[in-house]
């Protein structure tokens, strides 16, 4: 479903950075499902389905599975793209008791800006506002979970 970045919080916030960031996540029982048409498995999938939460993953090439990164939340994997973010032309972070405002721009002519309760929530939106825009997508079940 589409998503206004400055919308986007905890788990959704967390997967659009992913995608901003070049990844590709999917739910993770959606890769069950595919994984098993894939091998052609024939047995009854609802019992996985039931003892694995759906969660938010990324799949690396050797097919390993691994959950979302807390980009929103943990300075120790959101930190590394404000790092990123700050090469660029312009980096700005306010700060006051109730907001948090970054502004990032590459060039002279585009410029994003992210706004939340934190100064990683702000950098992590204005991240995916100047990779994917003002609107993004992101799974419904997120949504539910972010709420």
């Amino acid at each position: 479903m589409k998503v206004k970045t400055e919308d986007l919080i905890d788990l959704s916030l967390d997967w659009a950075v992913t995608v901003a960031d070049g990844l590709s996540p999917v739910m993770r029982h959606d890769y069950m499902r595919a994984k098993a048409a894939a091998n052609n498995y024939k047995g009854d999938l609802a019992w996985h389905l039931e003892v694995t939460p759906n969660e938010p993953i990324t799949v690396d090439e050797a097919g390993v599975t691994r959950v979302l990164r807390a980009y929103s939340e943990q300075w120790g994997q959101g930190g590394p793209i404000i790092d990123r973010m700050m090469q660029g032309k312009f980096f700005l972070m306010e700060n006051d008791d109730s907001c948090c405002h970054v502004a990032y721009s590459e060039t002279e002519h585009d410029n994003a800006h992210g706004y939340g309760p934190t100064p990683l929530i702000a950098a992590c939106r204005c991240f995916v506002a100047s990779h994917l825009g003002d609107e993004v997508d992101v799974p419904e079940e997120l949504m539910k979970i972010s709420s």
